[in-house]
């Protein structure tokens, strides 16, 4: 099977028949020719074919050598004609020729190339800042750094990958101006750190506000803070409005949180309430009434007689007349006081007999 023959002179005595294979196969044996003959080891007086047969079998080359950092993938395993393609592992390469091929002598006929590392080059250089690197091939690093003044906005390492890239990106040194001062009763906000254009903005506590300087400052190209620092002085109201017949008394002077309460003169109340405050905004908060005097109400009529006052509120009079016939008895004269009542008291008419 596999094979074939050639006679020299046909089937007749002394004809010689030679074997040959079809491609990719192989004799087993050595001999490979039959001689048409007599032979003493036969009995009769027919020819026969002198020799032994030989077969035919697959040219096999075996396992190809091992390629470094990769393998081979075979067409038709390792048999005459089957063709070998190297791949590397990932992240690395062949440069020459990937294919061999199991040839008729049974050898793998081509170049074995190992496979190399990937190169991905030297990395970017990056402006204020330095990159050290461990190598430019697959699996290497570089370590990115900034100079003094200024911070590495993205990832500081960098890999190369097996697409001879490095990985992920590379970072960018901007400008840090540090945290900017802290100020008293005060703070700051940052709207993106202390790089470069960052804004600090400063507000007060409560009952502070911003005076002097600047209530933002910016980050500029120079890692410094552009701009006039402010100052948080407390929030001042004053002296607070004039109460008629009356005042305030300020539980902590004229500052942000004071109370002040209304006090009346002698005679006078406050209907309303007492209270303000200085508050956030810079003014006193709160009702600002007036004192109003007492209200002793209608002075008392009195039986047999009659009473005509100046009017019912404090330090006003009423006058007691009586009718003929009768006379006062106690004061003429009563007054509106302090605690809201007449005094001395309300007088009487007794009748007068003759």
């Amino acid at each position: 099977m596999n094979g074939f023959y050639t006679l020299t002179q046909g089937t007749t005595f002394g004809s010689r028949a030679t074997y040959m294979c079809q491609a990719g196969f192989k004799l087993v044996n050595l001999a490979s020719n039959l001689t048409c003959g007599s032979s003493s080891q036969y009995s009769g007086s027919s020819s026969q074919w002198i020799g032994t047969q030989p077969e035919c079998e697959i040219i096999d080359c075996g396992q190809p050598s091992d390629v470094k950092n990769g393998s081979f993938s075979l067409s038709s395993g390792t048999h005459y004609g089957s063709i070998g393609t190297a791949t590397c592992v990932a992240g690395y390469e062949i440069n020459e020729s990937a294919n061999i091929m199991c040839d008729i002598n049974g050898d793998w006929n081509g170049s074995f190339p190992d496979c190399t590392p990937v190169d991905c080059g030297s990395v970017q250089n990056i402006e204020n800042g330095n990159a050290t690197l461990t190598g430019t091939t697959f699996g290497h690093t570089a370590t990115y750094n900034c100079v003094s003044g200024f911070e590495l906005v993205g990832p500081n390492l960098l890999t190369c990958n097996a697409s001879s890239e490095w990985e992920p990106y590379k970072p960018n040194c901007v400008a840090d101006c540090g945290p900017p001062t802290q100020i008293m009763n005060g703070s700051y906000t940052l709207s993106q750190g202390t790089t470069l254009s960052s804004t600090a903005t400063y507000q007060c506590q409560a009952g502070f506000q911003l005076a002097k300087g600047n209530s933002s400052l910016i980050c500029d190209e120079n890692s410094q803070w552009i701009g006039s620092q402010p100052e948080c002085e407390i929030i001042e109201c004053g002296q607070p409005p004039d109460v008629k017949n009356g005042s305030f008394s300020l539980s902590s002077g004229t500052q942000y949180g004071s109370i002040g309460t209304a006090t009346c003169v002698e005679g006078y109340e406050i209907h309303e309430t007492a209270n303000i405050m200085c508050g956030d905004n810079g003014n006193w908060n709160g009702s600002l009434s007036d004192c109003a005097p007492v209200d002793c109400g209608s002075a008392q009529n009195i039986s047999n007689g009659h009473v005509a006052s100046t009017g019912t509120t404090f330090g006003h009079t009423a006058t007691y007349y009586c009718i003929t016939g009768f006379a006062l008895a106690g004061p003429n004269l009563v007054k509106c006081n302090a605690s809201a009542e007449w005094e001395p008291y309300v007088p009487s008419c007794q009748g007068t007999y003759q």
